[in-house]
């Protein structure tokens, strides 16, 4: 008799192995550190407009302040820059007495706000004068530092972001806005 060929069984599976090769983490290292590299560049972006943003909002938060304390006391209500000078050391609220734009002893302080985060500039442009502040009459209407003139005119907030521009009208309304180019001071 012959026997029959011998037919080869395969050899019992095993439950597969858990885990990961080296090349396979390798590779996946390798894909993260790519996303990584992309995204970073996108996420500063993203986070220098959200800065830019948060700060104008909270400018405007104390100009619209300043001129609902105005209207509410019937008496002038000035929003200066913490130092007189700069508003990048921070803006005040408060009724200026001697409308010497500073903060004096005796004055009523109502809001005190830090400045921005750096790698954000605030300038101004109100006429006349060269001075720094925003006052608002008992009218809600922005006035000179005496109270008798007008005094309206625009801040520019410029980062590596953008600009935005808070423009205050002769009503004393604040409105803001993205410049469709840098510099310029209309939208």
């Amino acid at each position: 008799m012959r026997s029959s060929p011998r037919q080869l069984r395969p050899a019992p599976r095993r439950a597969r192995e858990r885990g990961v090769t080296l090349v396979e983490a390798v590779v996946v290292l390798g894909i993260v550190v790519l996303l990584a590299a992309v995204a970073v560049p996108f996420f500063d972006s993203l986070l220098q407009r959200h800065r830019l943003s948060t700060t104008v909002n909270d400018f405007l938060s104390a100009v619209l302040f300043t001129r609902a304390e105005a209207l509410r006391r019937g008496d002038p209500v000035h929003l200066i820059p913490v130092d007189g000078m700069n508003w990048s050391s921070g803006w005040i609220v408060l009724v200026d007495r001697n409308r010497n734009q500073r903060a004096d002893s005796g004055e009523e302080i109502m809001a005190r706000y830090s400045g921005p985060p750096r790698g954000i500039d605030i300038d101004d442009a109100f006429g006349p004068g060269n001075r720094h502040y925003l006052a608002y009459t008992g009218s809600g209407r922005p006035g000179d530092a005496t109270g008798n003139g007008q005094r309206y005119g625009h801040f520019v907030f410029s980062s590596s972001a953008g600009q935005r521009l808070l423009s205050i009208n002769a009503l004393g309304r604040a409105r803001v806005c993205i410049p469709a180019s840098p510099g310029d001071t209309t939208c």
